[in-house]
C-alpha cells in the first residue's frame, strides 16, 4: 500500500509542529505583554512586561550601581530611596554618533520606567539621567540604554525628566 508512508510522513510533520509549537509558547523571553499605566508608555507607571529579553540579565538590588555599556552607550545609574529616583548619565564611547539614544529601568514589581526622551549623543558626549520610580514598592531592578531604532515599538517615547 503506497498510503503508509505518506501517513507516516504526516504524522511526523505534525509532531514535529506540535513540537515546534510548545517550544515557541514556552520560551518565556521574548513575549511582550504591556499593561498601559496612565494611558502613554512614558508615564511613571510606564508597561508591565515579562521578561523581554531587552532588560540586563542581572537583577540588582537597591544599593546596586548598573554600570555597562550596550550598543557604544555606556550607562552609569544608582537609585537614591531618599528622591525615590534612578539618576546617573548615559556616556557615548565610539567614534560616530549615537542616535535616538534612550534609558530605560525595568522594576521587580513589574513595572517600566521610561524610555527616557530619545537624544542624538556625539563621540564621548555624555548626558544626565533622572528616572522617578513607582510609588509601589520593588526588591530588584534592572536598567539599559537603547540606540537608533532599538525597540521602537514603544508607543511613545517622552518620559518625565528624561534629559
Amino acid at each position: 500500500m503506497t498510503r503508509r508512508p505518506i501517513y507516516a510522513t504526516l504524522a511526523l510533520l505534525f509532531a514535529a509542529t506540535a513540537l515546534t509549537f510548545a517550544a515557541a509558547c514556552s520560551n518565556g523571553g521574548e513575549e511582550h505583554q504591556s499593561r498601559e499605566g496612565a494611558g502613554e508608555h512614558g508615564g511613571r507607571q510606564g508597561q508591565q512586561h515579562q521578561q523581554e529579553g531587552e532588560e540586563s540579565a542581572n537583577q540588582l538590588n537597591k544599593s546596586d550601581t548598573y554600570d555597562h555599556t550596550r550598543a557604544g552607550a555606556r550607562l552609569i545609574l544608582t537609585y537614591s530611596e531618599d528622591d525615590n529616583a534612578f539618576s546617573g548619565s548615559v556616556e557615548n564611547t565610539t567614534d560616530d554618533v549615537l542616535t535616538r539614544v534612550r534609558i530605560e529601568v525595568h522594576l521587580s514589581n513589574g513595572i517600566e520606567l521610561g524610555p527616557t526622551t530619545p537624544g542624538d549623543l556625539a563621540p564621548g558626549q555624555s548626558r544626565q539621567i533622572r528616572l522617578p520610580a513607582s510609588d509601589e514598592p520593588f526588591d530588584t531592578w534592572s536598567a539599559h540604554p537603547e540606540v537608533g531604532q532599538e525597540q521602537a515599538n514603544h508607543q511613545s517615547d517622552r518620559q518625565e525628566g528624561g534629559g
